[in-house]
């Protein structure tokens, strides 16, 4: 096998770029799939937190419901509005537990955060 001293200049600086180029390859594929990784991650925090925002608004809805709903048993003394206040009430426990089993999905943590 020929020695490093026995070559030529031009050989030995073709392989230092050549090593260079394969490191450069080499540091380019790891940052690519690193950077799809990330990616994909993110797009899975963004749709969780679409996925949250639109269930905290459905929330602000039933318990908006719920309120109307009481006012309208002490105005009008109709008992058919407790069961209105009771089904809005059990529609924000529903998307509660919902909620609460969605945010815990896959990280470990319990409740909210």
């Amino acid at each position: 096998m020929a020695s490093i001293k026995d070559m030529s200049l031009s050989k030995k600086l073709l392989g230092g770029f050549g090593l260079v180029s394969l490191l450069l390859i080499i540091v380019a594929v790891v940052s690519i799939t690193t950077l799809d990784s990330i990616e994909s991650e993110n797009n899975k925090v963004i749709a969780n937190t679409i996925t949250m925002k639109e269930k905290g608004l459905a929330m602000d809805v039933d318990m908006l419901e719920a309120r109307r709903s009481e006012k309208d048993f002490f105005a009008r003394h109709d008992i058919s509005y407790v069961d209105k206040v009771r089904s809005s009430v059990g529609d924000v426990k529903r998307d509660t537990g919902t909620r609460c089993s969605t945010r815990t999905k896959g990280h470990g943590r319990k409740g909210f955060y």
